[in-house]
């Protein structure tokens, strides 16, 4: 399920708001902007994974925030990469390739199954079932990000319940949408069918999501 869209070309300069809707209310939204929470912190392979699935070559327009723009460049080093930037990156190829929500989602949704579908991690999930993936969220959770942290609550024999806490507004509801798609293409990965994520709730501090399967 790709998403297809056309080779980014370079922008003139304009206001962040025109050109960048996503970017621009998430920033406006999160407590200090590209600043906020500098102890909220992905792991730098998850933006490399971004930029090696963008649907499209990235232009780099100076009306993006300079982080945004490093970032999209492949510019950014080092093992840890503030978690608001990581976000707002994401977001901007959203909006650099004019993506709706609905093909948004499918195109990280894509880079989530891709990246459960490696050698590495049909290794490691060879024998997994259900529970024990479940068992292991919040770890794998907390090895790739800090500040915030994932809970999962079994509900039902093919059900749970997850919630993701994090300091005021760091994910919106967008972005907690599009983070559906990990639990979706792990949950795949271990060979269960008609997996379901739905967004049920969020608050400034907590999203919460409800995972069926059969």
């Amino acid at each position: 399920m790709g998403t297809t869209a056309p080779a980014g070309k370079a922008l003139s300069p304009v206001s962040l708001s025109e050109e960048y809707p996503r970017v621009s209310r998430y920033l406006g939204s999160v407590p200090g902007g590209m600043a906020a929470y500098p102890a909220c912190r992905a792991r730098s392979s998850i933006y490399h994974a971004v930029l090696a699935a963008a649907p499209g070559r990235l232009p780099r327009p100076q009306s993006l925030p300079s982080p945004v723009r490093e970032l999209l460049s492949g510019d950014a080093h080092g093992l840890w990469i503030p978690e608001v930037h990581q976000l707002a990156t994401i977001l901007a190829i959203g909006d650099v390739f004019h993506l709706s929500a609905e093909a948004h989602s499918a195109w990280i949704l894509q880079q989530n199954r891709d990246m459960f579908n490696s050698i590495v991690y049909r290794a490691i999930m060879a024998f997994f079932s259900p529970d024990m993936l479940l068992q292991k969220a919040s770890e794998r959770w907390g090895n790739f990000h800090q500040g915030s942290t994932l809970e999962v609550r079994p509900d039902g024999e093919s059900s749970t319940r997850a919630y993701l806490n994090f300091p005021a507004r760091l994910w919106d509801a967008e972005l907690a949408g599009l983070y559906a798609a990990p639990f979706i293409a792990g949950l795949e990965r271990v060979h269960v069918q008609d997996v379901r994520v739905v967004l049920q709730e969020i608050t400034p501090t907590r999203a919460e999501f409800r995972a069926r399967w059969s």
